[in-house]
């Protein structure tokens, strides 16, 4: 799901978190399903905007 959102240009996301106030999210979405995660999907206000990679001599400490 998250790799055909990407595909249509839309943003997505896992939210595995919900779990620890999935009985809040049940009772409100009255499905009377278990919620293990939620995967909310729209448009990025930014397209393109990961952000800069650091380079590998930046983030290693070299052990001598």
């Amino acid at each position: 799901m998250l790799l055909q959102a990407t595909e249509l240009g839309l943003g997505a996301v896992w939210l595995g978190i919900v779990s620890l106030i999935s009985e809040k999210i049940e009772k409100f979405l009255n499905t009377g399903h278990k919620l293990l995660a939620l995967i909310p999907i729209g448009y990025p206000l930014m397209l393109n905007s990961t952000p800069q990679k650091k380079s590998l001599k930046d983030v290693v400490i070299e052990l001598s």
